[in-house]
């Protein structure tokens, strides 16, 4: 769940990103896997149901961002995580006849600034690739 505020009539274009992610819904492929990540180490579900992340768009190329800075808040701690816009366009739904915007967006961060540490004494990698794909309907 989230919201994209794309403000075209401004001077510089700005676009601010607000994202919701419910933790429980980290699906692992294994399904042990999935029952440890209720614990307290990965990532703590029941104590932190959801992730959030909030930036402002701070490049465009082209007329198209490129990318956002902002905070992931994961596991009751927030620090800056910056987001390179691989793709984005704007364009009218075949459908609704509505102009509707997609992007796909990447980040890597390190889990252990967010005090998640399961197997970060046993040589685990402690980077997370964060994949975010949006398609917004744009508002009259």
């Amino acid at each position: 769940m989230g919201a994209i505020v794309l403000d075209r009539e401004a001077e510089t274009e700005t676009v601010e990103l607000k994202l919701t992610m419910n933790t429980s819904s980290i699906d692992f492929g294994h399904e042990k896997m999935n029952e440890h990540a209720m614990a307290s180490d990965i990532p703590d579900v029941q104590s932190f149901p959801n992730a959030t992340y909030s930036g402002a768009l701070v490049k465009f190329m082209d007329d198209r961002p490129t990318a956002v800075e902002g905070n992931l808040a994961l596991h009751g701690v927030t620090k800056p995580v910056n987001l390179d816009i691989n793709r984005f366009k704007c364009m009218e739904h075949n459908r609704t006849k509505k102009e509707v915007c997609g992007t796909d967006a990447t980040a890597s961060f390190n889990r252990d600034d967010f005090d998640i540490t399961l197997g970060k004494n046993d040589g685990f990698l402690m980077y997370v690739n964060l994949m975010i794909s949006i398609e917004a309907d744009i508002a009259d």
